[in-house]
């Protein structure tokens, strides 16, 4: 279920260079942001710019794309599938899930998986890498109890209480990887329940990269403030509050208490009081809810959220549209035949 891909033949201005993670972020002006690995005797991340597209064929985009940070691990080489980016800095997470970098170079060879190459360092503390958008220097570097993260969900600077921060979906440990495998999905022991957790970085400890400061816990112990439970695959309205401050999430949760199998349900929650609304029907699993924003917005949540749900009693798979207001189904475009499992999705307006 983790989609790298390994290109060891790729050439760049520094080692080789992996091809990007999953999640690129993407500015007003069309600018894509994506995080790449640079192997050599010591391992680097290359956060790399490519420009807008251009109306001329003849351009290749990738041929303009500039590396602007290069990103040294605290450790060792992680996995890394996203990354958190506000109006003025790029907060790149270094969890404790490492490459074996051995069995990677004799994957071929051995028989190895790139799954077989990964593995849990449980001493070590997850790291938050600042980076300043300007300049492309780290100016900052917080440890944080270890945790594991697959999505990002927002980031930005909160001027009133002088902090970066980043919302993600953060598990206690790496388990979820081997339990996405088909053989452990079908033996029915469910998933690991993910955090929606708010971390907070301190602006007036920034300008020191030499040091790494530790992220104070608080009365709970945790060092952390814990926004929801049990909500993966993350959205929100991207288009007008990337890097800026946001009420409402939208994501996937399960139907049943503790862990539960996959993801049956569609969830809204609203970040400020907490409440959450649900969209759940039995035998029907949807993908990540993807929303559109209304063409002139009236409100953060005024527009729709789309979905494809797979119905495995009647072997059908649809596409539907709620209202993402109130969560009331507006439509529903049913194909009679059950498609593959879409995780993610993207909704691209026509010209």
């Amino acid at each position: 279920m983790i989609l790298i891909m390994f290109n060891i033949a790729c050439s760049t201005v520094e080692g080789n260079i992996t091809a990007a993670i999953a999640h690129p972020h993407e500015a007003n002006d069309g600018t894509v942001y994506n995080i790449r690995i640079a192997y050599g005797r010591c391992c680097k991340w290359v956060l790399s710019e490519i420009p807008p597209k251009s109306d001329d064929p003849s351009e290749n985009p990738f041929d303009d794309g500039k590396p602007i940070s290069t990103i040294t691990p605290y450790s060792n080489l992680a996995y890394m599938h996203s990354f958190a980016m506000t109006e003025n800095y790029f907060v790149v997470v270094e969890n404790p899930l490492m490459f074996s970098i051995a069995k990677l170079l004799l994957k071929n060879i051995v028989g190895y998986t790139v799954e077989d190459a990964l593995y849990w360092d449980a001493d070590q503390l997850s790291i938050f890498h600042v980076i300043d958008r300007s300049t492309g220097n780290e100016i900052g570097k917080f440890k944080s109890q270890p945790f594991f993260c697959f999505h990002h969900i927002n980031a930005y600077e909160n001027e009133d209480s002088e902090n970066i921060v980043i919302d993600l979906c953060g598990y206690k440990d790496a388990s979820l990887v081997q339990q996405l495998y088909l053989h452990n999905l079908r033996s029915g022991n469910g998933l690991s329940i993910s955090d929606v957790r708010r971390y907070s970085l301190p602006l007036h400890e920034l300008g020191e990269p030499n040091k790494t400061k530790i992220l104070p816990q608080k009365a709970d112990g945790l060092d952390f403030e814990l926004l929801f439970r049990g909500l993966e695959l993350p959205q929100f309205n991207y288009v007008s509050y990337n890097c800026k401050p946001y009420r409402y999430l939208y994501g996937n949760g399960t139907s049943s208490t503790g862990e539960s199998v996959f993801f049956d349900q569609i969830v809204k929650v609203d970040l400020d009081t907490k409440e959450s609304k649900i969209w759940y029907e039995p035998g029907k699993y949807p993908s990540e809810p993807v929303f559109v924003e209304a063409p002139e917005p009236n409100g953060e949540d005024d527009g729709v959220v789309l979905s494809a749900v797979i119905d495995v009693k009647n072997d059908t798979t649809s596409l539907l549209i709620l209202d993402a207001k109130d969560f009331k189904e507006l439509a529903v475009a049913v194909v009679p035949v059950a498609t593959s499992y879409p995780l993610h999705g993207r909704f691209l307006t026509s010209k």
